[in-house]
């Protein structure tokens, strides 16, 4: 029963940890998209720059709505990664003090 617990926890914490990074991925995704729009919007003296290959342009607005939900969901994700690592500690701490009892 114990080591049940322990498998589910440690399945938790893998996809809470999948999350994180999803989070941090989607997080650079809309820096390089921010510095792309203001690499954009430099004045050039050469011919004005040809968009990038499977680019995207955003506008402000749009670049710190993406940065702010980027920011809240690694915030989430990591309070999730934080709530399964103590659910896996007291589950470790349950199965060893119920392997001592029956010791």
């Amino acid at each position: 029963m114990a080591k049940a617990a322990v498998a589910g926890m440690e399945a938790r914490l893998e996809v809470v940890t999948r999350e994180a990074l999803t989070a941090k991925t989607s997080e650079e995704m809309a820096t390089a998209s921010a510095g792309a729009l203001l690499q954009e919007n430099k004045p050039s003296r050469k011919v004005k720059s040809q968009a990038v290959e499977g680019g995207v342009t955003l506008t402000v607005e749009e670049y710190d709505e993406l940065s702010r939900r980027a920011r809240e969901t690694e915030e989430v994700a990591g309070k999730r990664v934080i709530e399964a690592v103590k659910l896996i500690k007291e589950a470790n701490a349950r199965t060893r003090r119920c392997g001592a009892w029956r010791s």
